[in-house]
């Protein structure tokens, strides 16, 4: 199989003037970005890349999948239940933090100040490879949310946002604020009273069984559609990536050699 590269030809590339001097005398012309990640594409360094991403997805397939195994939904419209379960909130944590991990490598975005220009150019050609070519006409809406994100990053924020305008009391008293609770139904809260009050309910991190969605600093997540997208992923990459024949289902670790000619 020929290594995809940014274009999606399997064609080569030469390097052309990248810094060096050009014909203008006193004047340098830019790298050209463009043909440095395509250099790169070909190389060994593509199978770390392309792991990254399939693994990721492959723990969010597993994960998803023990999450609903351990969490029947309830059998009849009125029944119903509250469950604390640290181990649950943890593995979805852990899910939807992998989701976070493969947005950010098939997503463009600016430069932060600790990239230097160059590793940006190729932060952005890296992003668009993987997305445009790699995974090309593969559906993916969830993962590539950004409140997916901000739900795991800026959690605190949203926890000091809840408990001052509770103080205010902008937000409806009696309140009910659950946090790493799993419940059956999305209504469970509103049912026990407070003072004979149907209380408001302002969901911290809550997992619900019939809708398979996880609420996380107030953002819902539907851990089916990232378990649906991260399947696609799994297998559009999987022809690519090397495997133990023996146990193709465990990850194992890879060494990728780095020789003179491996950028040509």
């Amino acid at each position: 199989m020929t290594p995809p590269t940014l274009d999606g030809t399997g064609s080569r590339r030469s390097l052309r003037c990248t810094g060096g001097p050009c014909d203008t005398p006193g004047m340098t012309q830019a790298p050209n970005y463009d043909a440095i990640w395509s250099s790169i594409a070909r190389s060994p360094l593509q199978g770390a890349y392309i792991a990254e991403v399939y693994w990721l997805a492959a723990n969010i397939v597993q994960r998803a999948e023990e999450v609903f195994a351990t969490t029947k939904k309830p059998k009849t419209k009125t029944e119903g239940f509250i469950k604390v379960d640290p181990d649950l909130m943890s593995s979805l944590t852990m899910l939807v933090g992998e989701a976070v991990r493969i947005r950010a490598m098939i997503t463009e975005r600016g430069r932060n100040r600790n990239q230097s220009p160059a590793e940006h150019e190729i932060q952005v050609r890296r992003a668009g490879w993987i997305r445009n070519v790699l995974l090309k006409d593969v559906q993916l809406k969830t993962i590539l949310e950004a409140d997916v994100r901000n739900s795991l990053e800026h959690f605190d924020e949203h926890l000091d946002s809840v408990a001052l305008r509770c103080y205010e009391g902008t937000i409806p008293r009696p309140t009910t604020v659950p946090l790493d609770v799993l419940v059956g139904r999305r209504r469970t809260f509103e049912q026990f009273p407070i003072g004979g009050i149907v209380p408001h309910v302002e969901n911290l991190r809550v997992y619900i069984a019939t809708e398979q969605v996880f609420v996380n600093a107030g953002k819902e997540i539907s851990i089916r559609a990232l378990r649906d997208e991260a399947r696609r992923i799994v297998k559009r990459l999987q022809p690519l990536v090397p495997k133990d024949e023996t146990n193709p289902e465990v990850r194992g670790s890879t060494v990728f050699v780095l020789r003179d000619d491996s950028f040509s």
